[in-house]
């Protein structure tokens, strides 16, 4: 059987199966009999089931109009919590069962029931009266829109649909132990009429007759929703007199969509409706429920009323999809493996290169140190080797740079001002990249003078100048300067070209001073001071 296996159809005498088609639904009767069992009955509807290709998934399961009780319940003043479990036992006061022995479920609180919030409801309504129709049961139906669950059709009321608990707790226990997933348990005749309301655009539809064979069902709507539903069994008469109280409150012209009513049951001509109001279907419940049942399979459409719940609740809420998840577990798992094995085959082969490399290493140090016991870092040891070599050798990295103390005193010698302007150094003191400087002169600004001079090239970086005016006359000045030993080799190399030898270069600056300015030794050895002194004028 090609197409969606989505219902499996519960009537009086007989079960069905039925799938959906793109040009229709099919039903394939279960062969079962009266004298059967419910074990039975589901091991021979499990076998048709199987024969036309089902592979587990969930199903609908559509039970007989005669199986429910309908009653209406006030839904104003709930508290916030437990509110459903409070409606049930209102619900409970309209029925002649214990709610214990029933399995409920509000209309209007098929989706909301599983939030924490109840039902909105309209102030100022009285609660609905309760009626039961022949033994048979009606229901009562919410949505705010002809597709869905929703709120209360008639403000403060709503209605509700019982079953027995035995009797569906039976049932479901027999489906299951044969490996058919129940998914839903909705009435059939309720969900169909859902189904149908969801492809008619027009809601001015006040009465629905519909019937099946010589039973029928005459539903009661409000702005599009369910309020009332009668089930009739047979007979003309029964559907005059379920259709005639409706119309006693309502307008003439009250819209009224009869469906498969026959020539047998034109009692509803007889109740008052006019032939003009009459539209005619072809559509059985059956067919209507069975497409509607594919949409609440699909995600597309909540039923109004599903016994699937409290006590018939399935114990794994994830099963119709637990086939995809395992698939996705063995999945990842296999992934993860093939991942892993990736890692473990990619480690391999650099655990290769890794002992390749080693022996290469321990190779070149036995070439080069015959005799010697390899060290486990044979990359450390050489590179030991290696900076022990360069500091003999005098190309080592990291030697600290700096130039002797001759050369620094030369070139700040070289540097001072000449004899126009007149100072006299106490002290010149050399410690390998430091300068200090300590003299007297005029004012404070000669001391600027001769910071600036030492400034005038690279090769020092000089500190202002930390003066002193003594009691009589003159300032004395005292300078540290950081001498930078490439920048001070560079300026030299600048200005040795056009320039004599070193000593006569001098020679040359030492006559340019004037006797008693500044004395000193030419020649101090590194890290020595030279000692000079002079007077002022």
């Amino acid at each position: 059987m090609d197409g969606e296996l989505c219902m499996l159809l519960i009537e009086s005498h007989t079960w069905r199966v039925g799938t959906v088609h793109d040009d229709g639904c099919v039903f394939v009767d279960v062969p079962i009999d009266d004298q059967q069992d419910w074990s039975a009955r589901a091991a021979a509807a499990a076998e048709v089931l199987r024969e036309h290709g089902y592979s587990g998934r969930g199903l609908v399961l559509g039970i007989p109009s005669t199986w429910c009780l309908w009653a209406s319940v006030d839904t104003e003043n709930l508290p916030r919590k437990h509110w459903r479990r409070r409606l049930v036992d209102r619900f409970e006061e309209n029925l002649p069962l214990a709610a214990e022995a029933l399995v409920v479920d509000i209309i209007g609180g098929a989706r909301t029931s599983r939030t924490t919030r109840p039902p909105q409801t309209t102030p100022g309504k009285k609660p609905g009266t309760p009626r039961h129709a022949m033994p048979t049961a009606v229901t009562s139906g919410a949505s705010g829109s002809s597709g869905g669950g929703g709120s209360g059709a008639s403000g403060g009321t709503s209605g509700g649909v019982a079953v027995e608990l035995e009797l569906l707790g039976r049932l479901v226990g027999a489906l299951e132990a044969q490996q058919v997933s129940v998914q839903c348990i909705c009435p059939t005749a309720l969900l169909a009429l859902q189904g149908l309301l969801a492809t008619r655009r027009e809601q001015e539809t006040s009465i629905v007759v519909w019937a099946d064979g010589a039973a029928a069902d005459v539903f009661t709507l409000v702005r599009g929703m369910p309020t009332n539903w009668t089930h009739l069994p047979s007979g003309s008469h029964g559907l005059r007199w379920a259709v005639a109280p409706h119309l006693l409150y309502r307008p003439a012209n009250t819209p009224v969509l009869v469906v498969n009513v026959g020539e047998e049951q034109q009692g509803c001509a007889d109740a008052g409706f006019d032939r003009s109001q009459i539209v005619p279907g072809e559509n059985t419940p059956a067919d209507v429920a069975c497409r509607a049942a594919s949409g609440v399979l699909g995600g597309a459409l909540q039923p109004w009323v599903d016994l699937r719940r409290d006590q018939l609740a399935a114990t794994d809420p994830l099963r119709h999809v637990r086939g995809a998840l395992n698939a996705a577990v063995v999945a990842a798992v296999l992934l993860g493996l093939v991942v892993s094995g990736a890692f473990l085959w990619r480690a391999q082969g650099y655990a290769t290169l890794v002992d390749r490399y080693e022996q290469q290493q321990q190779a070149i140090f036995r070439s080069m140190y015959p005799g010697q016991v390899v060290p486990q870092n044979v990359p450390s040891r050489l590179a030991s080797e290696a900076r022990r070599w360069q500091s003999v050798s005098g190309h080592a990295e990291n030697v600290p740079d700096f130039t002797s103390a001759f050369h620094t005193l030369y070139e700040s010698r070289r540097r001072l001002p000449g004899d126009d302007l007149r100072y006299r150094l106490v002290e010149i003191r050399i410690d390998r990249d430091q300068l200090y400087l300590d003299g007297q002169t005029r004012t404070h600004a000669d001391a600027d003078t001769i910071a600036a001079a030492l400034r005038a090239r690279q090769g020092f970086e000089v500190e202002a100048p930390r003066t002193e005016r003594f009691a009589d006359r003159g300032v004395s000045f005292k300078l540290n300067a950081t001498v930078l030993p490439q920048a001070l080799r560079d300026a030299a190399t600048s200005s040795a070209e056009g320039r004599e030898r070193p000593e006569q270069a001098s020679d040359a600056v030492d006559g340019e001073m004037r006797p008693g300015d500044v004395t000193g030794p030419s020649e101090p050895p590194p890290g020595s001071a030279g000692k000079s002194a002079g007077r002022l004028p």
